[in-house]
């Protein structure tokens, strides 16, 4: 007769890959030290393979254990949305919810309104990690991301939440400076500032307008590079070139006078804003209140 798979083992492995320690596992779980060790040991003797890397100064996954992590990471999430689907029969929503999310777009727009869901969802708690990076929901034992991109993992579930658009901006000042430049060719000089990871080749802006007319400008004298928009901002407010920033970034700017758009004809490709979810995972009562929010306050952003 076959013999079943160590169901606590797999679990208890996926704890320690993701938090990087058997303490902070052994934390989280509410065990001991030495009773996780001696889990994971008990699943690399069965497997006949090394999951873990282990030094004195760090954890890491084997080959084998990136493997498998998807699957004992999907193992954890689903056992524990059967118990708290049957918890949430008696009572509202309840337990953890994490998500990850960009930085600058979380803290100006979902940060301010976070308040409104924890009193609305008392037994909630949101654990949100804000990141420009993506990440692996399962392996990581996310339950949702919020990302802003043209294009979106096709192997995570999606949900489109609106359009982000993105404008050409730049100063009153600026602008009352170089009142000739009506092309998007005559911008090398001055798209001052740049999105994009330090390090990261560098990029070249493609603009159209509605009659498919099409322009490349590439940054020649680019004076910021960051992979963090927010720093884009002062800089371009004091007359400091020129930028193309999204609309939840730049909206505000607009409205009080500080940027105004430039060569309004010429647009950027949109990207959007979505919701990501784990491919085949039951979703709890707990996830699925906090996306249906998302949905609703995002159906009309404010910089629409």
């Amino acid at each position: 007769m076959p013999r079943l798979p160590d169901f606590e083992a797999w679990a208890i492995f996926a704890q320690v890959a993701q938090y990087g320690s058997f303490a902070q596992a052994a934390q989280n779980l509410g065990l001991s030290r030495p009773t996780v060790s001696r889990a994971v040991s008990r699943l690399e003797e069965a497997l006949g393979v090394a999951l873990f890397q282990r030094t004195s100064r760090q954890l890491s996954l084997t080959a084998a254990g990136q493997s498998v992590l998807g699957y004992a990471s999907r193992l954890l999430a689903e056992g524990r949305a059967a118990e708290e689907a049957l918890q949430e029969e008696a009572g509202p929503p309840r337990g953890r919810v994490r998500v990850t999310m960009p930085v600058t777009f979380g803290l100006r727009h979902v940060s301010p309104i976070l308040p409104e869901f924890m009193e609305a969802y008392p037994h909630i708690t949101l654990e949100v990690d804000f990141s420009d990076h993506s990440v692996d929901l399962v392996a990581q034992g996310y339950d949702l991301a919020l990302r802003i991109s043209a294009l979106v993992d096709s192997s995570m579930k999606m949900r489109h939440l609106c359009k982000v658009p993105r404008f050409l901006v730049a100063s009153p000042t600026w602008i009352e400076r170089h009142r000739a430049m009506t092309h998007p060719r005559d911008l090398g000089d001055h798209l001052s500032v740049v999105y994009q990871h330090v390090g990261a080749s560098p990029t070249c802006l493609r603009l159209h307008t509605e009659e498919g007319e099409l322009a490349t400008v590439i940054p020649r004298r680019p004076r910021i590079v960051s992979n963090n928009a927010d720093v884009f901002l002062p800089f371009l407010e004091k007359g400091e070139g020129v930028g193309l920033l999204p609309a939840f970034m730049a909206d505000g700017a607009i409205k009080a006078g500080r940027l105004v758009k430039i060569m309004p004809q010429w647009q950027s490709d949109s990207v959007a804003l979505h919701i990501l979810t784990p491919p085949n995972a039951q979703r709890p009562a707990r996830v699925s209140v906090f996306i249906e929010w998302l949905v609703s306050h995002f159906k009309k952003p404010c910089w629409e």
